[in-house]
């Protein structure tokens, strides 16, 4: 998987941007911004987070769970407020990979209309609550739905909008650091006095661009000096059979040299590997020849999370060489 650089240059000022992108359940995009200036490091990084799971429950059929529904209904169906149907929506993102130390300075959820986007009329608001109890697609129904937190409620307008972007800082630094536990959020009707739903994509939507998806800014702040640097050093045995050196995980630098010596008295072929999750590598073309002594500084010409060397003796060669490897990088 390929990442994206963008570079911007100001004076006195460098930014730059990466942006990567994981796949479905763990579904994330990361986008860092590393910004120096007068020997200052301030690291901001966007994670966007797909919905983990989602499902809605109807009051009229309160022990009939939904499963796998592609739309998300919230609102209120029927006449008057005695003969009438309730649909609530519950959303929950995974906040597993924010790290305990990042510092939450913004988050939002971004849910789109599905195609309707509502039955009869809809409502002018809908609420948003977190939940205080775990819910579960295609288990949990009406007469079992999870308990809310009933001081979290907020009302958010729906009219003319397709998508929604809903500020949810407060909870997700709640989440964060612990005050409340992360079982997700509900979406309410909040008028009794209407006569029909909203629609919205869940995660089993066919659209995966419309998705639920929790877009969530974290800072960090650093002097740039001795911890924004990193230099390490290992040594391999080098045989006819491919060997690898210990991966490195570079994309919070923003400049890095990745330097090997053939330290032996064979010659050894070398090749560079990147990857976006330490899991699945792939090669850069080509295969360079190192003879006894030589160095060689090896460039990436993709950007991607993972790096790491692949080595094995020359053809010809027999018994074992040695390869000597530096990384040495500052952010």
């Amino acid at each position: 998987m390929r990442g994206i650089v963008h570079l911007k240059w100001e004076k006195k000022l460098s930014v730059r941007n990466t942006e990567y992108s994981l796949g479905k359940k763990s579904q994330m995009v990361f986008f860092r911004h590393i910004v120096q200036k007068r020997q200052r490091c301030s690291l901001m990084t966007l994670f966007t987070i797909r919905a983990t799971e989602d499902t809605f429950v109807i009051s009229d059929k309160e022990r009939r769970p939904q499963c796998h529904s592609p739309c998300l209904p919230v609102g209120k169906t029927g006449l008057g407020y005695m003969c009438y149907s309730r649909f609530i929506s519950y959303i929950f993102f995974d906040l597993s990979e924010i790290p305990g130390h990042a510092k939450i300075s913004s988050a939002k959820i971004k849910i789109s209309l599905y195609d309707p986007p509502c039955l009869g009329q809809p409502p002018d608001y809908i609420g948003i609550q977190a939940l205080k109890e775990p819910f579960r697609d295609c288990y949990t129904n009406y007469g079992n739905r999870p308990a809310v937190i009933s001081h979290s409620l907020r009302k958010i307008p729906t009219h003319s909008a397709t998508k929604f972007a809903i500020d949810v800082t407060d909870f997700v630094k709640a989440w964060h650091s612990g005050k409340y536990e992360n079982h997700g959020l509900a979406l309410v009707p909040v008028q009794m006095g209407t006569n029909g739903v909203i629609l919205f994509h869940s995660s089993d939507s066919s659209d995966v661009s419309k998705h639920p998806a929790l877009r969530i800014n974290t800072v960090a702040d650093g002097t740039c000096q001795k911890q924004c640097t990193a230099s390490q050093e290992e040594t391999y045995a080098v045989k006819k059979i491919r060997g690898f050196s210990k991966p490195y995980e570079i994309w919070n630098y923003t400049i890095y040299s990745y330097i090997v010596k053939n330290i032996g008295e064979k010659k050894i072929m070398v090749q560079l590997q990147f990857s976006p999750n330490n899991v699945d590598y792939l090669d850069e073309e080509p295969k360079i020849e190192l003879l006894p002594g030589q160095s060689r500084i090896m460039i990436s010409n993709f950007f991607a999370r993972y790096i790491r060397l692949a080595f094995h003796l020359a053809p010809g060669e027999t018994g074992e060489g040695t390869l000597k490897v530096w990384l040495q990088a500052r952010q």
